[in-house]
Parts: structure tokens; sequence; C-alpha cells
């Protein structure tokens, strides 16, 4: 009853609007039942959790803290937070201190170093902890400076740039090789094989932990079927759907990886082929990519976002992949006319769950519960909200101020101040970094942000496709699809709630004015017992009409 009246609290917290709500209500998190694997069990002390600044795990006899900086100036990737992978791995190796008792250690992507301080507790010989990020390695050395731990922190180590020889000098092959959420991006497949092929050998011991949360995940495990043997010790828990797998190398397998050799014909103009990733060849090819881009008329959608306003049958987009994920200027551009902070009315004109009641009534497809909350949110309908939104210019074109957006939005549908803080997560693909290289401003906004409420409750929100037209009535449509993980920081009992959504913007321009509509959109993502059943169809479209007056430049 204590968790339930909890988590309702945290729905009310974070209700910008009936959609959101919806969303938590469709997962039935107030009315789960958790089950957990006694040593695999997520591990937040009492007042921590998974977007907390501080995190303290209990390991082998310690209590090992980490300051996580998922905004801050030092790290520059995911790599500033401890996830569940992390977490979960870590429990694993402390409850088998033998697998790294008197052995040589190595993780790749270390991050925050929950595994290898673990590994060092449980005897280890030599641990050395590596990241390809600068900023996660300083990261790292305060987090072992806070722990009192001397590991091996080299510098980055960049997984399509190693060798046979660079491996040989860190001290391969290691006998344990650890890593922790490294799978996620079917783009970094090769890249992963490579650095798992150099440091390992045919006697060595790679764990992994991984979690599917797309189906795409399992590309980098099969790429790495290739060249290792892998079998799953652990299947993924009901608490933190991660899996660890065991690798071995294949022997016949040693010189098939030839990178080097890897073709360039499926490279987009400007990239080059290096270690089978597509990566932009040169600062000037890069400028010259978003010069062209910027001259040249858009191209045609695959599917018209005109239509995604009219149907409800509608799928959900596919992340995007390639060029604007390594260009580090992904966002969604809206027309120069849209610059300047705006007074927004925001009024709802329908809701509909297009799958059916079942489909936003949580995994236990609790018809009760979805007609209660459709049935809440219907009761809104033709009552207007107002709020204020600001969108900026940058290099690249006019985007969201999301850190005033996200704050506005959550404390006018919430209707108090909800929100503690908004800050920008800086990730490989969107970073302050890579703005300022392709020409921009190290403030123009990113596309990942986290926001800590006023109670016990953070969000990170992801932005993982864009897309943008222009039809020939002179209306700018825009869709961009992102993914939300919710999380409570006062329980360790309840796993992170992670959301898929589609926001779709019709907008026309006036005298000082726009006028037009909102669509926001709710997918169920692997998470959900019901996803395959669903097709990656919508299973709740929130419609609202929007008349905006712009208050300043």
């Amino acid at each position: 009853m204590r968790r339930a009246a909890i988590l309702r609290t945290a729905v009310l917290l974070v209700a910008c609007d009936p959609t959101a709500a919806m969303q938590l209500a469709r997962r039935s998190v107030l009315d789960t039942t958790l089950t957990t694997l006694p040593s695999l069990t997520l591990a937040c002390s009492e007042d921590d959790c998974i977007f907390e600044r501080r995190r303290k795990f209990e390991r082998l006899g310690r209590t090992l803290t980490v300051d996580q900086d998922f905004a801050g100036s030092r790290s520059r990737s995911t790599g500033a937070g401890v996830w569940e992978c992390s977490e979960v791995l870590s429990a694993y190796l402390a409850a088998r201190p033998e697998l790294c008792r008197g052995r040589r250690v190595l993780e790749l992507g270390a991050g925050c170093g929950l595994c290898s301080m673990v590994a060092s507790l449980g005897g280890a010989a030599r641990v050395v902890a590596t990241d390809g990020d600068a900023g996660a390695v300083a990261h790292l050395e305060a987090v072992l400076r806070a722990n009192d731990l001397k590991l091996e922190t080299p510098p980055p180590l960049k997984w399509e740039e190693a060798t046979r020889d660079s491996a040989k000098a860190l001290g391969a092959p290691f006998d344990v090789v650890l890593g922790a959420d490294l799978t996620y991006n079917p783009n970094n497949a090769i890249a992963l094989a490579n650095a798992l092929v150099a440091h390992a050998g045919p006697d060595s011991t790679v764990l992994l932990a991984h979690k599917r949360r797309v189906a795409d995940d399992d590309a980098t495990i099969a790429k790495l079927g290739e060249y290792f043997a892998t079998e799953t010790l652990v299947a993924p828990s009901k608490v933190a759907g991660v899996a660890i797998l065991k690798l071995r190398k294949r022997d016949a397998k040693l010189g098939d990886l030839d990178l080097a050799a890897a073709s360039a014909d499926n490279c987009n103009e400007g990239f080059k082929r290096v270690n089978g990733a597509c990566l932009l060849a040169t600062r000037r090819a890069a400028l010259g990519i978003l010069a062209s881009a910027a001259a040249a008329p858009p191209a045609a959608a695959a599917a018209p976002l005109a239509g995604r306003f009219e149907s409800l049958d509608l799928a959900r987009p596919e992340p995007d992949r390639g060029r604007n994920e390594l260009s580090g200027v992904a966002n969604l551009y809206f027309p120069p006319w849209m610059r300047g902070t705006w007074n927004v009315s925001q009024t709802l004109t329908r809701v509909e769950a297009p799958l059916g009641l079942k489909f936003v009534g949580g995994p236990r497809a609790d018809l009760a519960i979805a007609k209660r909350s459709l049935d809440e949110q219907r009761s809104r309908v033709g009552k207007a909200q107002p709020l204020q939104l600001r969108f900026v210019a940058t290099k690249f074109g006019v985007v969201e101020d999301r850190l005033f957006n996200t704050r506005s939005r959550l404390d006018a549908f919430a209707g108090r101040r909800v929100v503690a803080s908004v800050e920008y997560a800086e990730t490989g693909g969107n970073n302050r970094r890579g703005n300022a290289v392709l020409g921009g401003s190290e403030d123009d906004p990113l596309t990942t942000t986290v926001t800590r409420y006023r109670g016990p409750a953070a969000q990170k929100i992801f932005s993982l496709a864009r897309t943008a037209e222009t039809g020939g009535d002179g209306v700018w449509r825009g869709s961009e699809a992102s993914r939300s993980i919710f999380a409570l920081t006062n329980q360790n009992a309840a796993p992170p709630i992670t959301t898929d959504s589609e926001t779709l913007f019709e907008l026309r321009q006036g005298d000082g004015t726009v006028t037009g509509r909102l669509r926001l959109v709710d997918y169920l993502n692997p998470n959900d017992p019901l996803y395959f059943e669903s097709r990656k169809k919508a299973v709740s479209v929130s419609d609202y009409d929007l008349a905006m007056t712009r208050v300043a430049d």
C-alpha cells in the first residue's frame, strides 16, 4: 500500500498533460507486484535512485558511492551515471567473487566504474577500467578517489581504433573482460567486436550485461556471435530486464575481423568507413553536408506528416540512424518565424485509444484502469491550458529551448510548480563539443534532458527521430519521436518506467501569431507484455488546438 501511494503521488507529479498520466496508468505500475532475483535486485539506497546525483551500492561488505554527472561539464557521455546493466552485472560479480579473484580484469565502457570496483573488491590481481570518452575517464577517476580505490584508468580507449599491438601494450589478453550496457547501439557492433577480439584471448571470459530496449538491440549480439560463442548465464529479470551473457572467442574467427578493409559503399557523402562504422571524414565535409542540406529542398517524406494528423492507424517512427546521430547537431528544426517567446493556449479536442482499452490498461490489460484514465482525459476536452514556450535560433536552425519549455509545460499542466530543475545531458551523438566543432555554439539546446521534480522523481527524455515538411499550403509540420525514462528517487523496489511517444506539430504563421494543431501519440515498447500484439501501432492519441502570440523575440 505504501508503494502504491508513493507511485500514485508520482503519477500526479509528472502529469504534464493527460497523455503522460495515461502512459503511466497503462503500464499499471500502481497495481504490479514485482518479482526480483535475490542477487540481482536493483540497488538504490533509501533516498537515491537512477537519476539522483549521489547513489550508494552495497557490494562485498563495502558501500560504494557514485556521484553521477549526467549534465555536468566533466562527463560528455551516458557513462556519467549508473544504469541497470551496471547494477545487475556488479551484483552478479559480488555474488561470485571467484570469477575475478586473482585474475587480470578489463572493463570496456566502464562509465562510473561500478563493475570494476566490485572486481577489485573481489580480489582481482589487476583491474583496468576504460572508457572512450575523456570526460567520462575524468569522472571515473573522481569516483575511484571518492571510494579510496586505485585502479588503472588509461587514456580513452576507442573501440574502433583498437589493434592487437595497442591491446598488447595494455596487457591483453585479459583473463576477464567486462561490459555493461555496451550493446544498445547496433551502429557500434563492429567496433565493439573489434575491441573484444583485440583484448580477449581464447581462454578469456567475456561477461556482458545486455538490455533489450528495442528489437534492433539484438543486432549487436548477432554480430558478436560471428566472433564469439555466446551463452546466457542469467535471463532478463522482471525488474531490470537485463541479461548476463558469457562470450568465448571462436578460434576459427580470430583473423576474420578485417575492419580496415570494410566497404565504404553504404556510407553517405562526406563520411568514411572506419572499423565498420560511417564516421565524418573531415570537419570540412561535415560543414559541406550542413550547407547542402540547408540549400536543398526538403526530401519527400516516406509517410507525409499531414496524413499522420488525420489517421489513427499510426506506426511508431523508427529511430534515426547515421548522419544526424554522428554529426552532433541532430534536432527538430522549426521554421525561422518560430523564433521567440510565445504565450500559448493549448486546448484538448480529442482522446482516442485506437487499439482498444486493454492496450492502455497496463500489463494486466486492466479495463477498469484504462476506462478511468480515458474518462479522466476526456473530461478535459474543450478546456484551454495557458503556458509559455520559447524557440531559439542556432547556426543550424530554430529549435526548442527544451530547458524552458519542459519546465513550462510540466508546471502549467500540473497547475503548480512541480519541477526543481531541468538540465541538458550530453550524449555521444548530441553534445556541446560536437556543436562547437561544426560551427555552432556550446550554448545551443541539446536533444536529451534530465528533469528533477520537487517530489521524489526524475525523468530523462531522449529524442530518437525527427522529420519536418512544409506543405503547398504554407503549413509547416514536424514530428519528433522520443523515449522517456521515469524513476522514483526514494524507492528501491520500483524499476524505472520507460515510455515511447511521438509529438506532431502543424503550424501556420500569422501576423505575430501562430495557429495550429498538436498531436501526442503513445506507443508500447519492448518492456510491455502487449508490445508484439500492438505491432508497433499507436495505443493512444491526444489532439490539441494551438493558439500562439509572440511576446518577445
